[in-house]
């Protein structure tokens, strides 16, 4: 599945939609950090895009709970 991703974004946000985190790399997690400062624990959104090598797009998105 790895192989065939041709273009990945995931973006992080907190509860003011303000993003706190991006990555284009897919084996790159959010580790419930900005600027090397932990977040509040609490309720943040996501987004997935990607695009698969055939063309293929798709496009995700939820809530994650950061508990600490």
């Amino acid at each position: 599945m790895l192989g065939d991703i041709a273009s990945y974004e995931l973006r992080v946000f907190d509860r003011y939609g303000q993003e706190v985190f991006m990555t284009n790399v897919v084996e790159q997690g959010w580790d419930g950090q900005k600027g090397g400062k932990n977040m509040p624990q609490g309720v943040y959104t996501y987004t997935i895009k990607l695009t698969q090598a055939s063309g293929r797009r798709a496009e995700k998105r939820g809530v994650v709970l950061l508990i600490r």
